[in-house]
Order: structure tokens, then sequence, then C-alpha cells
């Protein structure tokens, strides 16, 4: 027998569906998803308040700030 042949029959490969519920992995993807998108918003956020020193939105008007 050859050695490839004994290692394949010993190590019992388990595919990753076996071995965790079917809704674990669409609930971590989107986890994922959500933290991503809060981390943009987030960075955005941040980066306009840094660079302008002002507020994202207009304070009289729903609307983009003019800056």
């Amino acid at each position: 027998m050859k050695a490839e042949h004994q290692i394949a029959k010993t190590t019992g490969l388990v595919r990753a569906e076996n071995r965790v519920p079917r809704w674990v992995m669409p609930v971590i993807k989107a986890a994922i998803l959500l933290a991503d998108a809060g981390l943009a918003v987030l960075c955005f956020t941040l980066a306009f308040k840094l660079r302008e020193g002002g507020n994202i939105l207009s304070t009289t008007a729903w609307a983009w700030s003019r800056a």
C-alpha cells in the first residue's frame, strides 16, 4: 500500500457543512456585512468631521451641509 492512500484513509476529511448548523454561516456573513457597512459610515463621518470641522447634515434643512 502506498503512503498517499494510507494518509487519505486515516485523516477522515469532513466537509464544513457537516460541522456546523446550516444557519451559522449566513448569520456570520450577515454580521460581517453589517460590521463592514458600520465601519464605512463611521470612517466617512469621522473623516468629514476632521477635514471640515462641521456637521455633515445641514442644521437648517434636511440636506447635506454646504461644506
